[in-house]
């Protein structure tokens, strides 16, 4: 068996694009067998169950600032967006602090539609 490793996996039933992160074995290159290690079917449903299978791809994820680029408006309480109104970057208390989120601590990626968080990608802070 190989060290855990973190790969996110969707929650299909959420209203925009949410990512959990998952502990996971590598299997194979690209390939991983995701555990079940704060899974709670009571609280949702990832799109892979625990123990499945998955092919994954590498993504670079900047920090916040670097993601809405130049010029972005601090709208306090820990939420900043771009200066062209389409994507959001979130890093409230509770977020930081991991207040009742299955993921624990973690920050938000959004793109926004008319203002309305669109997909959501959350970022655990270790």
């Amino acid at each position: 068996m190989t060290d855990p490793c973190l790969v996110y996996v969707r929650l299909p039933d959420e209203l925009v694009d949410v990512w959990v992160p998952v502990e996971a074995e590598l299997v194979a290159a690209g390939v991983y067998r995701l555990g079940s290690k704060g899974y709670d079917a009571e609280l949702e449903r990832w799109e892979f169950p625990p123990s499945s299978i998955v092919s994954c791809k590498k993504m670079k994820f900047e920090d916040g600032m670097t993601f809405l680029g130049p010029g972005y408006k601090d709208c306090g309480g820990g939420r900043f967006v771009s200066a062209d109104g389409v994507r959001q970057f979130r890093m409230t208390d509770n977020d930081i602090l991991g207040v009742d989120s299955p993921c624990g601590p973690h920050v938000h990626f959004e793109e926004l539609n008319p203002g309305r968080a669109n997909s959501n990608f959350h970022r655990q802070i270790k």
